[in-house]
């Protein structure tokens, strides 16, 4: 699924949407676009903990939601079957 085949998606269902593309450190440019865009929430994906790794880097949702004034809803991906 691409992003814009989403945006028509949702459109199809009432839900106004807008897309953008954005380039450079991915948590400081979401966080530009969402203030760009005055968005009321923003709705991320996550897709598990990496334990150590996030522990020492940090995830993206978790520094993302220090740096916007909107209230962050994070979306558990779809669990693998037979794993």
């Amino acid at each position: 699924m691409t992003l814009e085949s989403l945006a028509t998606e949702l459109a199809s269902a009432g839900i106004p949407t807008e897309t953008r593309l954005g380039h450079g450190e991915v948590k400081r440019e979401l966080a530009r676009l969402v203030e760009e865009s005055e968005a009321d929430l923003l709705i991320t994906g996550s897709h598990g903990h990496r334990l150590l790794q996030d522990l020492i880097y940090g995830s993206t949702t978790s520094g993302l939601r220090h740096l916007v004034r909107v209230p962050v809803l994070t979306v558990p991906g779809a669990k693998k079957r037979g794993g």
